[in-house]
């Protein structure tokens, strides 16, 4: 509940609700809904799996080595630097 709403009016918001018109489904068209709607889910998270691994690929096959290189020869540039200052 919002607090611009008192609890008069929302008794009367839910008195009108009842009062609407309700129609029960058959159990064959209910079916038909629930088998449609697991469908469509299935579907939204085999194309949300695709993203996921295709992402995921491009990350450790290209990304990530690229990283893991630029640091080590960050490193490396830092290492030899201060070996040259030591040596020198």
């Amino acid at each position: 509940m919002t607090p611009d709403i008192e609890n008069d009016q929302v008794d009367e918001l839910f008195g009108q609700l009842k009062s609407l018109a309700r129609h029960d489904l058959d159990e064959l068209r209910t079916q038909r809904i629930r088998q449609r709607s697991h469908r469509i889910l299935a579907r939204h998270r085999r194309s949300a799996r695709r993203l996921r691994t295709a992402t995921s690929r491009i990350y450790s096959r290209y990304l990530e080595p690229a990283l893991v290189c630029g640091f080590c020869g960050l490193i490396l540039l830092w290492a030899f630097d201060k070996a040259r200052y030591l040596l020198l």
